[in-house]
C-alpha cells in the first residue's frame, strides 16, 4: 500500500470543514456535496 502526503494547506482546513458540516447538520441538512461546502465555506473546492 503506497501512502501518500496530505497537503499542509488541507490538513489546515479540517477544522473549518466540520464547523462547517456541524453547523449544516444542525439546520437539518443531510447530504452537501465539496462545492456546495467550499462556497459556504468560502474556500478552494479542490
Amino acid at each position: 500500500m503506497r501512502l501518500h502526503r496530505i497537503p499542509d494547506e488541507t490538513i489546515r482546513r479540517l477544522p473549518t470543514y466540520l464547523q462547517g458540516l456541524l453547523l449544516l447538520s444542525r439546520q437539518g441538512h443531510t447530504r452537501i456535496n465539496s462545492r456546495q461546502l467550499a462556497e459556504r465555506l468560502r474556500v478552494n473546492p479542490p
